[in-house]
């Protein structure tokens, strides 16, 4: 990703969650708790402050993926 970044070339996420394996993390756990979110909702607002990066989440529960829509425009998405 970051030679991807030096030369703007963007990046489409298709599978962003990393097909749920990356929602069993410690670290995206605790961010979750810190903001009372899903780790689902948490990998999706990183990926979305990433520069040169557009994301496809994709799941087979229309909840699922209105729930990410939610939390993707929350205020801690912002960078400080």
């Amino acid at each position: 990703m970051p030679w991807l970044r030096e030369h703007r070339i963007p990046v489409m996420a298709y599978s962003p969650i990393e097909q749920g394996r990356l929602l069993g993390h410690p670290q995206v756990a605790e961010v979750a708790a810190r903001h009372g979110a899903t780790p689902a909702q948490v990998a999706l607002a990183w990926l979305l402050r990433q520069e040169m990066v557009a994301a496809i989440p994709r799941s087979s529960r229309p909840e699922h993926t209105r729930e990410k829509r939610k939390r993707a425009t929350c205020i801690w998405l912002r960078r400080t």
